[in-house]
């Protein structure tokens, strides 16, 4: 078992998914960045932005997104292991 998923950034549901996810990180974080509602650290981040985000923002997204799909891709394939998870949605 892998968690490297052969071909799947030939897929255009793996696509999808990136680019919807960033387009709504680029819209709520610039928000929340341009409008100082977070603020950040000067000692916390490089200073490189894409337009208000700092750069470290942009790839903790990127991870997280693929931690998501790996666990979902992971789930899917091995569906014995649902039956471990009903404790968990009630």
């Amino acid at each position: 078992m892998s968690l490297f998923y052969k071909g799947i950034m030939v897929r255009l549901a793996f696509w999808a998914y990136l680019i919807s996810g960033f387009l709504l990180f680029i819209l709520f974080n610039y928000f929340l960045t341009s409008l100082p509602v977070v603020i950040y650290s000067p000692s916390a981040v490089s200073g490189v932005r894409f337009l208000t985000i700092p750069l470290e923002e942009v790839f903790s997204n990127f991870t997280m997104m693929s931690v998501y799909l790996a666990f979902y891709l992971w789930a899917k394939d091995n569906p014995g292991t649902r039956k471990n998870f009903r404790i968990l949605s009630g």
